[in-house]
């Protein structure tokens, strides 16, 4: 049985619409793509040097770990890896549409249901920016876990002019979060989410093997940082689709 809210169906396998906003670093190279519709989130991981450690995680599930296995036994749905991103504020989606604040609301699910054309709108320059530090932030993978539905691989920081980025950072998207919604933001956990495990009934057994999976990932990507240098709106449609705000939404360093 399916019942993560993300998967509309496992065979064939396809996302479900799951609309929201948030702030992403932005990924380093050239990682948008123009369209008739707006600006794509479409990484090129063999050809783009600063994503090689989107590329060694990609290689490590598909090759190291086994995708096929991870799909077969357990349901796992891989998010695209041309869409790999490390969210710095979940802003609107549907699991806090519930906490936004009233006068915010109607104009948010507005925005939601417009996507990606509704992320030119004026108003969402009123959210406030969380600014990136003038250097560049590194960061490296400390180990893969099972997070809720989701298989993720937290960040940590690469050098300790990044760890204290982090800091402010997090008291950013703080105020971010807080001017649209009434909850307590959660604390921020830098990661990359890798896919989806369709049936919350084998998380256990998927658990189980961690320490396995994290032995032959993490020899993989040793020794690898990725390099952010700013921060921007993206809209997404479902977990395969982004879309980048025009660059007047982009908060850069």
């Amino acid at each position: 049985m399916i019942d993560n809210p993300k998967i509309k169906s496992w065979a064939p396998f396809e996302f479900a619409s799951f609309r929201g906003l948030s702030y992403l670093f932005e990924n380093p190279g050239s990682t948008v793509e123009p369209t008739t519709d707006g600006m794509l989130l479409r990484g090129d991981l063999e050809n783009n040097k600063g994503l090689r450690l989107y590329r060694l995680l990609n290689r490590a599930l598909r090759i190291r770990v086994s995708l096929v296995r991870l799909m077969e036994r357990y349901r796992y749905c891989p998010a695209p890896s041309s869409t790999f991103h490390v969210t710095v504020a979940d802003l609107v989606n549907p699991d806090n549409i519930g906490q936004l604040a009233a006068e915010r609301r109607d104009d948010m699910l507005s925005v939601l249901r417009d996507l990606p054309h509704s992320l030119e709108r004026p108003l969402l320059s009123r959210i406030p920016a969380i600014a990136a530090p003038e250097d560049a932030m590194r960061f490296r993978v400390k180990q893969l876990q099972i997070r809720r539905s989701a298989l993720v691989a937290p960040l940590e920081a690469c050098d300790s002019a990044s760890a204290r980025a982090v800091e402010r950072i997090a008291a950013g998207r703080r105020d971010a979060m807080q001017y649209l919604t009434s909850g307590v933001p959660e604390t921020w956990e830098p990661h990359v989410t890798l896919g989806y495990f369709a049936s919350s009934s084998l998380l256990k057994a998927a658990g189980e093997e961690l320490p396995r999976w994290n032995d032959l990932a993490l020899r993989e990507v040793e020794g690898e940082c990725i390099a952010f240098g700013g921060v921007r709106l993206f809209g997404f449609e479902s977990m395969a689709l982004y879309w980048a705000a025009p660059a007047a939404q982009a908060h850069f360093a």
